[in-house]
């Protein structure tokens, strides 16, 4: 297996190439990540090979979308990884307006391996979701974690396709036992799921594949997925191989009306041992538009790569978009890679209506300079979503999108303190990273992604930043792009971690995507992020259209310079409450208690509040015993929290 050198986190397009602690990481996603001290990085120009078509992502200024935005909480879990690295397909909307969403749920922590985890469903009715009550358990018949959500139009049929690893506590606990392909009639809760393992192997001492990405279209639904690395321990000591790669990527195809799958697990061409060493879960994006169907691949270490079928994944070209130096890299190698860009593992293609593929994944930068060594140096504070489209006339890689320059010194820096880089980490993922992308009816393309938030005054006490869910788009096709990156998450709580944007492929009068909300930075491993534990909450998020091409969201700076909001005292109450709110300049507030069905129990405006602390009383004593969600809002800012009544 490979090993990692991390550098640190670093500035936009740049970074000091001083050697930083090492630590050692496996090109496998594993839970726990070791432990690291990470130096102070000061910004600085970085060396960026002529050949390289790049550009330098031009938002000048962040803004956030505000009170025209609508969000929900649709989704509790304690479950904080979505993904290892590329976005799943999570949400989906009906032409009625009725929507399906879907998330890694569990009710158990990482002490009890989430011995509940599954996928869970939610539905919006064209008036309302679900209870909460009703979407706390996972649809899947046995442990499964990852899912994809698809629907199939022909059978008007909902899928829900996961990944099975089996519990501890059962028989063959930790092995991955392939797909479970979840089904259900009809749209909505009224039919039940049934779920059936596929694309296993026989043998359950061999891994089965894991990380799946599904589409529908026809009679067909396409599987891209990777098998699991699991030769060191646990039940499963066989390694996958094929077409000399180990543990690959592969693709399968179900066909509907004869109920069969036609293609099994078999690699693309091109996909082999000339070019790749391993395969990596969650590092590959699909879509499908009639027969057309393309599948993007990347990794930190291989070649950025398209595949092509015009005949619904029978036959296969392939483009390589960006040739990574030395194809299936091994170490240590006779071959050093000087500072070179590629991805950082996630990428997303979207095809448009001309079947053309848009491809995007987060940069990334690595270096390869010692040939005695097993590890490479890998920059993780990239700060760009790279894009490359078919057609395009001058065959160049763009930047089209990063986190912006709030602080107005020219430039993106996150400076860190020791122990503060390890906690923010997603895995080997870059400080912009996971794109996520669609295309309206009129052409218009929106980006959605993922970025760690420079904003000097907001962090976790400990110099610790959080990262935000970003939105970008382009009105010509992918040719130019908005000049500002609106922060897509900011209006719900400033200090809080957002990540893991996945943004419906339909668009009507509204944008519609969902992101993982939580309290403390970084992804959860046992080793550098031990305190993160839940509830996360899964947030659906509406944006009118309009509203983004008027101007009328995104007015405000993210930085919030007029509230701050503490925990309600006493909490649990057993009727009346107070909520402390600091206010930076007078004005007034609104407060709003809702249920966790989203139904509002109490709302009142407090005017004329004075600039410092100010407690806000509620009176709560109709109300029953259960937990709510309060929110002050003024000025366009929104702050939420929980509180208990007893």
């Amino acid at each position: 297996m490979r090993k990692i050198y991390l550098m640190g986190i670093m500035a936009l397009a740049s970074a000091t190439f001083a050697q930083a602690p090492k630590i050692l990481k496996s090109k496998f996603p594993a839970a726990n990540l070791p432990a690291v001290s990470a130096k102070k990085i000061t910004a600085s120009d970085v060396f960026v090979p002529s050949s390289e078509k790049i550009e330098i992502p031009r938002q000048t200024r962040q803004t956030s979308l505000n009170k025209m935005s609508k969000a929900t909480i649709i989704g509790v879990t304690q479950n904080d990884q979505q993904t290892n690295a590329s976005i799943y397909n999570r949400i989906h909307v009906f032409p009625d307006g009725k929507i399906s969403a879907i998330w890694t749920l569990a009710s158990d922590g990482p002490d009890a391996s989430y011995i509940t985890r599954g996928a869970g469903y939610q539905h919006f009715n064209g008036t309302n979701w679900m209870p909460l009550t009703q979407v706390s358990t996972r649809i899947d018949p046995e442990r499964t974690g990852f899912p994809c959500y698809a629907y199939n139009p022909t059978t008007n049929e909902e899928i829900i396709m996961s990944h099975i690893v089996k519990a501890q506590g059962t028989p063959n606990a930790g092995a991955s036992g392939g797909l479970m392909f979840n089904r259900k009639p009809g749209i909505g809760p009224g039919s039940a799921w049934t779920g059936t393992a596929v694309l296993t192997e026989s043998d359950l001492s061999i891994p089965s594949v894991l990380w799946n990405r599904t589409k529908v279209s026809g009679d067909y639904v396409y599987v891209v997925a990777s098998y699991t690395d699991s030769s060191s321990t646990g039940i499963q000591k066989k390694r996958v191989k094929k077409a000399g790669v180990i543990a690959p990527m592969v693709f399968s195809r179900y066909k509907v009306s004869t109920n069969t799958w036609d293609i099994v697990n078999q690699t693309l061409p091109g996909y082999d041992s000339t070019r790749y060493a391993f395969g990596g879960g969650d590092n590959y994006s699909i879509d499908v538009k009639g027969n057309e169907v393309a599948i993007l691949a990347c990794d930190l270490t291989d070649d950025i790569a398209l595949w092509r079928s015009s005949d619904n994944g029978t036959n296969w070209t392939k483009k390589v978009i960006k040739q990574f130096p030395v194809g299936a890299l091994k170490l240590p190698s006779p071959v050093r890679v000087d500072t070179t860009l590629t991805s950082d593992g996630t990428c997303n293609v979207v095809l448009d209506d001309n079947n053309k593929a848009h491809c995007f994944w987060g940069r990334g930068l690595v270096l390869y300079d010692d040939t005695t060594s097993s590890s490479f140096s890998l920059f993780l504070g990239q700060n760009s979503i790279d894009y490359w489209y078919e057609g395009r006339p001058d065959s160049s890689i763009t930047s089209v999108a990063g986190s912006p320059d709030v602080n107005g010194d020219g430039q993106y820096t996150l400076n860190f303190a020791s122990g503060v880089f390890t906690r923010i980490r997603y895995g080997n993922t870059s400080a912009t990273s996971a794109p996520n992308a669609t295309i309206g009816p009129d052409g218009t393309m929106y980006l959605l992604f993922s970025s760690i938030n420079e904003d000097p005054s907001i962090d976790d006490g400990n110099g610790g930043k959080y990262r935000n869910v970003y939105l970008s788009y382009s009105k010509n096709n992918g040719l130019t792009w908005s000049d500002t990156a609106f922060n897509a998450s900011s209006f719900i709580g400033i200090g809080e971690e957002h990540a893991f944007g996945s943004i419906a492929r339909t668009v009507n009068s509204s944008l519609h995507y969902t992101f993982l909300q939580s309290a403390i930075n970084g992804l959860y491993s046992a080793s550098n992020n031990s305190g993160k534990t839940g509830d996360f909450n899964v947030y659906y998020v509406n944006i009118p259209v309009a509203d983004v091409m008027a101007g009328k969201v995104g007015v405000k700076e993210l930085k919030n310079n007029v509230i701050e909001v503490g925990q309600n005292y006493p909490n649990p109450s057993n009727g009346s409450t107070v909520i402390p709110v600091n206010f930076k300049q007078a004005g007034d507030a609104t407060v709003t208690i809702t249920n966790l069905i989203g139904q509002v129990v109490y709302s009142k405006t407090f005017t004329n509040n004075s600039i410092g602390l100010n407690n806000l009383e509620v009176n709560m004593n109709n109300a029953n015993a259960g937990v709510y969600i309060y929110s002050v809002e003024t000025e366009g800012y929104k702050i939420t929290n929980k509180m208990i009544v007893e």
